[in-house]
């Protein structure tokens, strides 16, 4: 049975994905989010600061994925006073260590 872990699970592709898995009752099915879980069966809901690169790491050897939807950003707009830098950095190096994981 393979492992699927989805990241970004709360956010709006995220959501759509888990919901599809939950109603298929599709086992194994690990989602990370960051502020607020969802509410799909089927589902282990696990909150996680993804720019905790330790935290983060721990999450993957924890659930060992076979498969990993990695839709976790943030945009200019969310991210209000943080600023640009915040956002390369969520989205190119978090993404980066993500594909290494």
């Amino acid at each position: 049975m393979q492992r699927i872990l989805i990241t970004g699970a709360t956010g709006f592709v995220g959501a759509y994905l888990c919901r599809k898995l939950s109603k298929r009752q599709t086992p194994n099915v690990t989602a990370i989010y960051n502020s607020k879980p969802g509410h799909f069966s089927h589902i282990k809901y696990v909150k996680c600061d993804m720019t905790n690169l330790n935290m983060l790491t721990k999450i993957f050897d924890e659930t060992k994925p076979d498969i990993v939807y990695h839709l976790a950003s943030v945009t200019p707009m969310r991210i209000g006073s943080k600023g640009n830098d915040y956002v390369e950095f969520f989205n190119h190096f978090v993404t980066g260590h993500v594909a290494k994981l």
